[in-house]
């Protein structure tokens, strides 16, 4: 099968000169005042797609040349009218409409591609075109779920099998949405990828999941355990993160799974709710002559002994690996690694890819259990 999509690399202008700055003997075809050639000067092209709940997403294609002088500026001016006034072969629609008549084809569901939008700019030296549109239907909205897969597909394999180079791909969550699922690793819910690659058909394949608590950046609370392989509950930490405005730090306060064992909370202070930030400072501040409950006031006794021994590791400072091990020595040096994954709230297969790499650099050890991966530090492993 002929590589479509590195095939319509030249009709989107992936490789554009202005005719004036082509080296003389280059062979060229003329388009509405630019030449496409191969091996001449490369534009750079992205690609965004920005994902909505419904299903639909926003597709911005910029592709950006360089202008060396006045007379290639003027020229790519010309070309921007035209390309704004819809009469361009570069960056065409056409050619995208093409790509969702496949993907239409392949998955039995109806798309469109609408709300066309065409700029041209030229800043310091450099022209730029962008192609904006709404692809209909793009994605699949099934409950509290997003899945983006099928519609790379066409009917003899899969209409995008690659980036040519200079070409890159990002792929944006709607709002409100955890990504669950990707083929490779993402920062701030964003997939990128970028020329020269090869895409396998079915690999481009990502699920999202509705997640209302992502509106809230300044508390972050998990009320409920992962469900390990084998159907019971891991441990419910609640973690709850204050920004303190003043200090410009962010103190991380950590409760047990069990919330009735703060009952010396309840008897250093026993204001109104509005004293909430207190009760989480008391267990530092409490008096050394409080009632003598026994096992109630252990809580506050080991915290005397470091100011990051009740509180997890905040993941801001430390790398992936870094973080996992503070995991480890906050955990007692072994975990699930079911629990690892509700912890970092990253995918599974992120978690997966971590733990193997870490795995061979002799900074975890693996064993299997049944159907579960037990995750530990090394010398976790040299004391037992």
């Amino acid at each position: 099968m002929a590589p479509l999509f590195r095939v319509a690399a030249l009709a989107l202008g992936v490789v554009i000169v202005l005719q004036v700055g082509i080296a003389a003997g280059a062979p060229v075809s003329s388009t509405n005042g630019y030449a496409v050639a191969d091996g001449a000067v490369d534009g750079n092209t992205t690609m965004t797609i920005a994902l909505q709940a419904d299903g639909d997403a926003r597709w911005n294609v910029t592709m950006s040349v360089s202008l060396e002088d006045p007379m290639a500026i003027e020229s790519f001016r010309q070309t921007g009218k035209a390309f704004e006034a819809g009469d361009s072969d570069v960056l065409s629609i056409e050619t995208f409409r093409q790509f969702g008549a496949l993907a239409s084809q392949a998955t039995d569901r109806e798309m469109a591609l609408d709300n066309v939008t065409r700029t041209a700019s030229v800043d310091n030296g450099t022209g730029q075109l962008a192609l904006s549109f709404t692809w209909r239907n793009f994605g699949r909205a099934e409950g509290t779920y997003l899945y983006v897969d099928d519609v790379f597909e066409s009917p003899t394999g899969t209409w995008l099998d690659g980036l040519a180079a200079n070409q890159q791909l990002l792929i944006e969550a709607p709002d409100s949405f955890e990504i669950t699922s990707a083929p490779k690793g993402f920062t701030n819910k964003t997939i990128r990828w970028a020329g020269p690659t090869a895409f396998e058909p079915s690999y481009l394949s990502i699920t999202y999941r509705f997640d209302a608590t992502t509106n809230t950046p300044t508390v972050t609370e998990t009320t409920a355990g992962s469900v390990d392989s084998d159907g019971s509950i891991g441990p419910v930490p609640i973690v709850l993160f204050l920004l303190i405005v003043g200090g410009g730090s962010i103190y991380v306060f950590r409760r047990g799974e069990f919330p009735a064992s703060d009952g010396s909370d309840t008897a250093a202070d026993s204001s109104s709710a509005t004293n909430d930030e207190q009760a989480l400072e008391a267990p530092a501040q409490e008096p050394t002559d409080a009632p003598a409950d026994g096992p109630d006031e252990q809580p506050a006794d080991d915290t005397d002994d470091g100011t990051d021994a009740g509180s997890p590791p905040d993941r801001e400072l430390l790398s992936d690996e870094e973080y996992v091990e503070a995991l480890l020595e906050h955990n007692g040096g072994r975990m699930k690694q079911a629990a690892i994954v509700s912890e970092t709230d990253w995918s599974n297969a992120k978690v997966s890819q971590l733990l193997s790499s870490m795995a061979d650099d002799d900074r975890v050890e693996k064993l299997r259990i049944g159907r579960e991966n037990l995750i530990s530090l090394p010398e976790f492993e040299n004391e037992e």
